[in-house]
């Protein structure tokens, strides 16, 4: 979602740049500066969900049959790794 935001804020820099007028270019150049605050003020969320994603991540390699690892095998790895985890429920 990020890297899409980033795309769009390239996107409107550029038109910005073009030296067009009109009032559909002053119309996105506040959609900028909308886009630019909405994704400053949600940083501290991005970096917990990316947190989460990457917990997600490593548990899902935990459980997948790999190598020829045994459930008897995953078993341990996965208790280890959620011992410490913080389940966030909403």
């Amino acid at each position: 979602m990020v890297d899409a935001l980033a795309d769009v804020q390239e996107s409107l820099a550029r038109i910005a740049v073009s030296g067009k007028s009109g009032p559909a270019f002053s119309l996105l150049d506040r959609l900028k500066g909308f886009i630019a605050r909405g994704v400053a003020e949600q940083q501290e969320t991005f970096a917990s969900v990316r947190s989460y994603t990457a917990q997600v991540r490593e548990v899902v390699e935990i459980l997948t049959v790999e190598k020829g690892m045994s459930l008897a095998d995953r078993e341990p790895l996965f208790v280890a790794k959620t011992a410490g985890a913080s389940i966030v429920r909403r």
